[in-house]
């Protein structure tokens, strides 16, 4: 008879108790939800995005600009500055389309001499 009021009790507790179970279980399905709409977000995002394709980010280098009153004479007689095939390289690496590569010097030593290489363009 006891047992049976006890088990009785422990029962209406436990009624008593799925309300707050149902709102927890729906905060976690909420969050779950959320979390993965972020997650379906990101990787659509990361699908349209600009893949790196190199160990090196490309660096954009500031243009230099000749102004009017350091050109002198006629401009027919100017002759042109820079390489064309560098400008086309960082054109491409700026573009993604090729990798671009890392211009800081590097210091390479032999047995009796070292060097000071710089690898890519610029």
């Amino acid at each position: 008879m006891w047992e049976k009021r006890i088990k009785e009790r422990d029962r209406e507790r436990e009624i008593e108790l799925v309300p707050a179970y149902l709102d927890a279980l729906r905060g976690r399905t909420l969050k779950s939800r959320a979390r993965q709409d972020r997650r379906r977000l990101g990787k659509k995002e990361k699908k349209f995005a600009t893949r790196r394709l190199g160990p090196v980010r490309f660096m954009a280098e500031d243009i230099t600009v000749c102004d009017g009153d350091k050109l002198s004479g006629s401009l027919r007689r100017m002759r042109p500055v820079g390489n064309l095939f560098q400008e086309r390289v960082k054109h491409l690496q700026r573009r993604n389309i090729i990798a671009p590569a890392d211009s800081t010097p590097r210091l390479v030593c032999g047995p009796v001499w070292c060097l000071e290489i710089t690898l890519g363009m610029g």
